[in-house]
């Protein structure tokens, strides 16, 4: 027997517990036969109402919040170290790299010639 689409779902819990919802991350552990845009990644939050609504993951509002302290230490001292800013933070340096790859890659989008 021959298979040509097969997926594996993976649903574990994303947060803490005790909050008035649930985040739960959906991933494809293998998606064989489903183009790699149709295999993203997912956090879905329940109210305990019976409403599901796409939500942001605890790892990208972490991130948000790290992008935000550092453009701010990037403004205060615009010739701080990549180093500097992960100890400042306690963060590893090579997070912090890719952070400030991210928060440039998202300016260079934002810039338009509209």
């Amino acid at each position: 027997m021959h298979l040509k689409n097969l997926c594996f779902l993976k649903i574990e819990p994303d947060g803490p517990a005790g909050q008035k919802y649930m985040k739960v991350k959906l991933s494809f552990d293998k998606a064989r036969g489903l183009r790699p845009d149709e295999t993203a990644d997912y956090v879905c939050q329940y109210d305990f109402e019976g409403n599901w609504t796409l939500a942001a993951s605890t790892k990208e509002l972490e991130d948000a919040d790290y992008k935000s302290q550092i453009i701010e230490l990037l403004k205060q001292e615009p010739k701080i170290t990549q180093k500097a800013i992960a100890e400042k933070l306690d963060i590893a340096a090579g997070k912090v790299n890719k952070l400030i790859k991210e928060i440039n890659k998202e300016k260079k989008e934002d810039k338009s010639p509209y």
